[in-house]
């Protein structure tokens, strides 16, 4: 498998004064949440692929680039709903890579973006971009996850809760949704409202708008 990709690289926040057993249940809830992105473009495909590594660090391979950024809300959004104490800085890099049996042995300029971004973060730092777009492209999507950054850290664990359903590439309506999380459908409107999910949406329609994807499947 080769092409275009996106690579989200990631480590766990704080993983070091964590209470036992905390890391492993971070971990399954990110694994869950792999699945269901994996599933966005239809039946899950092998190159989708999710990886813990190095303890506390993680990986997933995206053969759909134009849903990085969603992706990215959305592991957020999982995270926090289990829990706000937990967090994941999230590096994604946009780039030619290839896996042949896993992410073990997975090479291109994809990974090596991904890592280095995270590498480079500041302390407070939990969500970029780094892409072989063109220069003008790359500015504007790195500005464009800034903003949802600084959107998404601010969201409560209920909030979270919520915005994880609508993050999906077709949401339940809110009645569902409702219904779902055990909650009235005035409490789910008040959390999108609170959340900031009119501006986080213009953000992933946005990115995922960008005239480059066609282009780039088929070169």
């Amino acid at each position: 498998m080769g092409g275009l990709v996106a690579v989200l690289t990631g480590d766990i926040v704080k993983s070091s004064s964590m209470a036992p057993g905390a890391l492993d249940e971070v971990f399954q809830v990110l694994n869950d949440a792999a699945e269901t992105i994996a599933g966005w473009a239809g039946p899950p495909r092998p190159a989708e692929i999710f990886a813990r590594f190095r303890g506390d660090g993680w990986q997933f391979l995206l053969t759909r680039p134009s849903l990085a950024l969603r992706a990215g809300l959305y592991f957020r959004a999982r995270l926090f709903a289990a829990s706000k104490s937990y967090d994941s800085r999230i590096a994604c890099g946009i780039g030619k890579g290839q896996v042949r049996r896993g992410l073990e042995d997975a090479d291109g300029a994809a990974f090596l973006t991904s890592g280095r971004l995270l590498d480079g973060y500041t302390r407070s730092q939990r969500l970029g971009i780094a892409s072989d777009l063109a220069p003008d492209l790359q500015h504007l999507a790195a500005a464009i996850f800034a903003l949802a950054e600084q959107i998404s850290s601010g969201w409560t664990s209920r909030q979270a809760m919520v915005l994880a359903e609508f993050l999906l590439p077709q949401p339940p309506v809110q009645a569902d949704i409702a219904a779902r999380l055990n909650i009235t459908q005035q409490s789910v409107s008040e959390h999108l409202n609170a959340s900031g999910y009119a501006a986080i949406l213009q953000a992933i329609e946005s990115f995922e708008g960008l005239n480059v994807w066609d282009d780039y499947s088929a070169e």
